[in-house]
């Protein structure tokens, strides 16, 4: 069962409905609550519970345990306008993280992509895995998953979907490896955007056997062709600055 207390138009719960057995979607504007349920009954979703009211309001009241919270937030307030970080958020969730925990030991955060992640580490805790998703190499959406028990450094997960496949890339934040710098050989790396956004540079450097060209530059180079999750491209001439 999964509790969305930012439910909007429902779309993301829609998709939620197809795994999960029950959801409640919570809405504070009435008519949105109504559109919503309007559209799950045109769809033929029969799992999805409409509630028009305060998500908050509704976990404060509730008896019901959730498998998972879900929480989109607004990126506007009335004061500040549009904002980045979470604390402006509304609802704000690093204030009332302990209190979702009292409803769901799992929470499922949807953040705009402009978010910084070491911001958002920052402000948040039991970060698990951040998912950075991208749709033809341009950074869609950043969605953290919060565990109560979990204590270590969260996993990044990139994945970029295109019309040819899906790219994907993870490694443990903060990880130290080794890698090694060097000049252009027989190609070039560049890394998609959801790895670009992740920072981890060094990673990919490591993972890949590649060689980064400059402490500066998100370029690698490497001898041997290789299945790569970014853009390759083959050397023909070197020529000096």
């Amino acid at each position: 069962m999964e509790g969305d207390i930012t439910g909007g138009f429902g779309v993301d719960d829609y998709f939620f409905s197809q795994k999960f057995t029950e959801i409640y979607h919570c809405e504070l504007n009435e008519n949105l609550s109504k559109i919503a349920a309007y559209n799950y009954d045109i769809l033929s979703v029969n799992n999805i519970i409409c509630k028009a009211e305060n998500g908050l309001d509704f976990l404060a009241k509730t008896t019901q345990n959730f498998d998972w919270i879900y929480i989109d937030p607004s990126r506007r307030n009335e004061i500040k306008g549009k904002v980045f970080m979470l604390k402006d958020c509304m609802p704000n969730i690093p204030d009332l993280q302990s209190f979702y925990y009292q409803f769901s030991s799992k929470i499922l955060i949807k953040t705009a992509p402009l978010l910084d992640i070491t911001a958002g580490l920052t402000e948040l805790q039991n970060v698990k895995q951040i998912h950075i998703v991208s749709v033809d190499n341009e950074v869609k959406e950043l969605l953290w998953e919060l565990h109560q028990d979990y204590n270590g450094n969260p996993i990044i997960k990139c994945i970029n979907f295109n019309k040819i496949n899906t790219e994907t890339f993870e490694y443990l934040w903060n990880s130290e490896v080794d890698f090694t710098y060097g000049l252009p050989t027989k190609y070039l790396y560049e890394p998609n955007s959801s790895i670009l956004k992740s920072g981890g540079f060094t990673q990919i450097a490591n993972q890949c056997s590649l060689h980064k060209l400059q402490v500066n530059s998100d370029l690698y180079t490497s001898d041997d062709l290789i299945d790569f999750p970014g853009r390759v491209f083959k050397i023909e001439t070197i020529l000096n600055y």
